[in-house]
């Protein structure tokens, strides 16, 4: 293996860009760790029988690198990663869960090593995972005793199980009924192909995707709090704050804005900044309204079927991959209603400058190459890709996580539909000049060079996106940066 680093400086005309080019001969892998409050980043490379470690600091520029071994073969899944004060840790398991094998990285002493642990994972539905700080959470539930398990995994290289008894929590499912939180989210709107968790993560902070924001079950942090939201019921948005600290539970149910039922009206919500925004379509209209987490309406927003969307800012738009009309933009508030209905609907809300950016809208199914429709994982912003917390399967068959990476190409084969629409800091409509998200300028480079790029990473830091690629011809790695402009 052949391995020089190499510091480039790049412009580019889609973004502008300080890249540091790895080179790397026979890559099979890459993978990133991140800390999300120092912003550094443990970057890894692969070939078949040892890996580079590399450390990056908040501009994504190298500051260390050092070789290390990869662990045996039968450690396929990477169940948690960890990045503090220069030293790594890798959580490895095997495909049963049955096994932990952690990986400590040291660039202060040059070194890696390995330890066995003894470890069980509870056989059950994965909620979600997610890091904060210096550790890493695996949450499962056990269905049997409706229990539920957070994994924590410390930059220290130890782990504990913190188990937070739901049997008592009820909750209104779709139809009006009062389950128990395993029932309650056993049914669940699947817009993944293969969902790896329960609840669909969302970070606020980065454009999020209406196929991520469409999931009735999401999940967010926010003030070392773990947030699920649950939205399967029309009339109710039900909140679960879980304490990282103690773990301890705070709930609250937000009503959704009144319309006339109709057996097929959908409603949805999305949480950003404190405020809560629900949206509800049947077919006479639909309803917007932002409220705080006491459930006090700060603004309310709708048109019926006949009328106008008035905050609209330009036209409903439309995307239809093998369609005659791919593109296409209508005005008929009756059109954004059916199909709301009709797709999974939801909305997404992202902070741009002093405003508030919102995408309405829904989104289908995925189709594949042959025809054959698929569930999916669509759309945006509206106008960017979708965010999949997911597991990613390399060459190597390595398992790992990463919240960003699939932002990438998120139209592709599915059935999109939304309109966007502006708030000021009082919540109130405004017309605005959409930016030219990072997103599509990452989709627009990545599809002029597909065919000589692969191994791509997504990072997020300080409001700058950095794509990772590996040029194939040139065998080396780059990073590449992009904002919102």
């Amino acid at each position: 293996m052949r391995i020089q680093l190499l510091l480039l400086m790049l412009l580019t005309n889609i973004c502008f860009a300080q890249q540091d080019a790895i080179a790397f001969k026979d890559l099979k892998q890459t993978f990133i760790v991140e800390n999300n409050e120092t912003l550094q980043s443990l970057f890894i490379l692969r070939d078949k029988t040892s890996s580079l470690a590399v450390s990056l600091n908040n501009q994504q520029q190298v500051l260390d690198s050092m070789r290390i071994s990869n662990p045996e073969k039968k450690y396929k899944v990477l169940l948690a990663s960890t990045f503090q004060d220069q030293v790594g840790q890798l959580f490895w398991t095997t495909e049963k869960k049955n096994e932990l094998l952690v990986q400590t990285i040291n660039f202060a002493t040059q070194s890696d090593s390995f330890k066995t642990e003894a470890f069980k994972l509870t056989r059950g539905s994965v909620l979600v995972e997610f890091s904060v700080a210096d550790a890493y959470y695996f949450v499962t539930l056990d269905r049997k005793t409706v229990t539920i398990q957070f994994y924590k995994f410390s930059n220290d290289g130890s782990f504990k199980q913190i188990d937070v008894d739901m049997s008592q929590e009820k909750f209104l499912t779709s139809d009006f009924k009062n389950q128990n939180f395993a029932d309650a989210i056993r049914i669940m709107r699947l817009i993944d192909v293969q969902p790896s968790s329960v609840f669909q993560f969302i970070d606020p902070k980065q454009t999020t995707a209406l196929s991520s924001a469409a999931y009735y079950t999401k999940a967010y942090v926010n003030n070392n709090q773990l947030i699920l939201t649950l939205d399967r019921n029309i009339n109710v948005t039900d909140l679960l704050f879980f304490d990282l600290n103690d773990f301890s539970l705070q709930r609250k149910s937000i009503k959704k804005p009144v319309l006339t039922y109709y057996p097929n009206m959908d409603s949805n919500s999305f949480l950003l900044d404190d405020y809560l925004y629900q949206i509800k379509v049947n077919n006479d209209g639909f309803v917007l309204t932002v409220n705080d987490l006491d459930g006090n309406v700060i603004n309310k927003l709708g048109t019926v079927r006949d009328e106008d969307i008035s905050f609209a800012i330009g036209n409903i738009k439309q995307s239809n991959p093998g369609s005659s009309d791919f593109n296409r933009e209508f005005d008929k508030t009756s059109q954004f209603m059916r199909k709301f209905q009709n797709l999974n609907g939801g909305l997404t809300v992202y902070n741009y400058g002093d405003s508030k950016i919102l995408a309405i809208g829904a989104v289908g199914n995925e189709r594949n190459s042959s025809g054959m429709t698929m569930i999916a994982v669509p759309a945006s912003l509206g106008i960017a890709g979708a965010i999949v917390t997911s597991a990613v399967v390399t060459a190597l068959d390595i398992w790992f996580f990463n919240p960003s990476l699939n932002n990438l190409d998120a139209y592709a084969n599915r059935k999109v539909m939304f309109f966007n629409a502006a708030l000021n800091q009082e919540m109130q409509p405004e017309q605005i000049t959409l930016p030219d998200l990072a997103l599509d300028q990452i989709n627009a480079f990545l599809n002029d060079n597909k065919k000589q790029t692969s191994n791509y990473n997504l990072s997020f830091k300080n409001g700058v996106y950095y794509l990772g690629y590996y040029n194939n011809k040139q065998e080396l790695y780059y990073w590449q940066a992009y904002q919102d402009n």
